[in-house]
């Protein structure tokens, strides 16, 4: 680590998991910088989110691939056999069929993408992490909003530095209209033209309680599902997962414990706040239930069901409370925005703010 990064709290530098996890405290130089949420944490621009150069055919086929179709077919084919999914395909398939390739057309995909949004705060400088790019695309089905969601969550290149790349997205900040969206288009350009890593996170309310499931981007290779983060399953036995939450308190309680491959589900299960567990305390269960996602998408203030941005609305409206505070109270985007200026403070080191 070198001398600059000791400018943000350590917390901050600790992978973030799926809630809010307590904010530092910054120097008052940092703290004087302007952070707009809107530009910079999560856009929703509609001339942004309207511009197929962000739109899922580009993005996915970036993922995908040189034979893109198939891959998506591919990709739906195994989300189909997962827990709770056994309509996705036909549902998807009856709007999206190429004709006669076997494959999905990426460019009639029904997915439209609602925001963009920057995770530079899940940077780790000590793994070489610069942290994410994710791109929120919801169902739209024969002209109608289905409550499922597209989660593309493209890891930052290595190229760039964690505060470097806080400052690409910091300088989107001034722009509006035309500038904003070629600020984001050259962002995301250079983002594409990567070997790309990181995940694809479907969540679908259609049913009568949310399905969560994540897929591996792995350098173009097909779509494959994977274990949730920290999401036990379903079948580990009560106190086996109680031994984990005591051994590991104190990563728990700063929401950095992470579970065992062993121990993770394929599918999200919801996991109440106050699960049974052996020899817990109910405050350290709710701290454990917190961190697995369905723990977040069901204990944390959020919007039309079960997410954190909706795919049943659009612009600033389609963010939770969560995200954006309750009743005046701060929302995780602060926290978020406390982290970019502690990554900006890292350039600024030196220089009067």
């Amino acid at each position: 680590m070198n001398r600059l990064s000791l400018l943000i709290p350590l917390a901050l530098l600790a992978p973030v998991p799926a809630c809010i996890a307590p904010a530092g405290s910054l120097p008052s130089r940092c703290q004087a910088i302007e952070v707009d949420p809107t530009r910079e944490l999560v856009v929703t621009d509609a001339d942004v989110v309207g511009d197929p150069a962000f739109g899922f055919a580009r993005v996915m086929g970036a993922i995908l691939g040189p034979d893109a179709d198939a891959g998506a077919r591919r990709w739906v084919d195994a989300w189909a056999t997962m827990p709770g999914e056994t309509t996705i395909a036909a549902e998807l398939i009856a709007t999206w069929a190429a004709g006669g390739t076997g494959g999905l057309d990426l460019e009639r995909a029904p997915f439209d993408l609602i925001a963009v949004a920057n995770r530079v705060d899940l940077a780790t400088l000590a793994a070489g992490r610069a942290g994410e790019i994710r791109f929120v695309y919801g169902l739209v089905a024969t002209g109608t909003r289905r409550p499922l969601t597209v989660n593309v969550e493209i890891q930052l290149p290595p190229t760039r530095t964690p505060s470097e790349w806080a400052n690409t997205w910091h300088a989107l900040g001034s722009l509006t209209g035309d500038d904003l969206r070629s600020g984001v288009e050259s962002l995301v350009g250079d983002v594409l033209a990567q070997t790309l890593r990181g995940q694809v996170r479907t969540q679908d309310a259609r049913g009568a309680a949310p399905v969560l499931l994540e897929f591996d981007i792995n350098g173009g290779a097909s779509l494959a599902p994977s274990p949730l983060f920290n999401q036990a399953a379903s079948d580990v036995a009560p106190v086996d997962l109680a031994s984990f939450v005591l051994a590991h308190q104190d990563q728990v309680l700063a929401d950095a414990e992470e579970l065992p491959e062993t121990m993770l589900a394929m599918s999200g299960e919801a996991i109440p706040r106050h699960l049974a567990l052996p020899g817990v305390s109910p405050d350290l269960t709710a701290a454990f239930a917190n961190t697995t996602c369905t723990g977040c998408h069901t204990s944390e203030p959020t919007v039309d069901g079960a997410f954190h941005i909706s795919p049943l609305r659009r612009g600033q409206d389609a963010l939770s409370g969560f995200l954006v505070g309750v009743n005046g109270a701060p929302g995780e985007l602060s926290r978020r925005a406390e982290v970019l200026r502690g990554l900006l403070c890292q350039t600024a080191a030196g220089s009067s703010l």
